[in-house]
């Protein structure tokens, strides 16, 4: 016996199935069955600004969920998320932001707070505007006026970092007369993130 269904199939793979049919890992006929219509998703390095909204998504439903004390992202601390490299995606900042939630001392979540490994924070990407952080690399014009990277020597690294963002940013703005547009384009990044880094 015999029963019509209707059903859709969802499926999600970390892997390029393409490549994976080439090496014969994977059957060409199934993936043919599968791919009728394909999304897909950056990982989360390369989403810009989604790394904050997600982040502030999180650390909203941690404090409802573990009834903890009201907690907000400083702007260091966004910094320092936005150039970390997060092999593990969505999972690994959902993981990092409640358990920052539950450790940190105050309201405020600092960079120190994060736990981050600082190997995987970004201080050089080969694609800035992918990660939608300036890079302090030679690709970006250097910056103007002494003390710029060595004001900050007192300061746990990841929130140094972020200070020299700033200021790289402030004295970017400055060479290009206020320029936005000019700016950002010297940067690496988007008018909007710009807005972020100098407001």
């Amino acid at each position: 016996m015999t029963r019509p269904v209707d059903f859709r199939l969802i499926a999600a793979t970390n892997k390029d199935l393409r490549a994976e049919v080439k090496a014969r890992r994977f059957r060409e006929d199934l993936l043919f069955r599968l791919c009728e219509v394909t999304l897909p998703i950056p990982r989360l390095a390369d989403r810009g600004d989604d790394v904050i909204v997600l982040a502030r998504l999180f650390l909203g439903q941690a404090v409802r969920e573990l009834g903890l004390p009201p907690r907000s992202l400083s702007r260091p601390a966004e910094l320092v998320l936005l150039a970390y490299r997060w092999p593990g995606n969505v999972r690994e900042l959902r993981s990092t932001i409640r358990r920052t939630a539950v450790l940190c001392d105050g309201p405020e979540i600092l960079p120190g707070d994060l736990l981050l490994e600082e190997e995987l924070l970004v201080a050089a990407p080969t694609s800035a505007a992918s990660l939608d952080v300036p890079s302090p690399g030679p690709a970006l014009p250097a910056p103007a006026g002494p003390g710029l990277v060595f004001e900050h020597v007192d300061l746990p690294l990841a929130e140094a970092r972020a200070k020299f963002v700033e200021s790289y940013v402030a004295h970017t703005m400055a060479r290009h007369d206020g320029n936005r547009e000019t700016a950002a384009r010297a940067l690496g990044i988007s008018i909007r993130s710009l807005y972020r880094y100098h407001s």
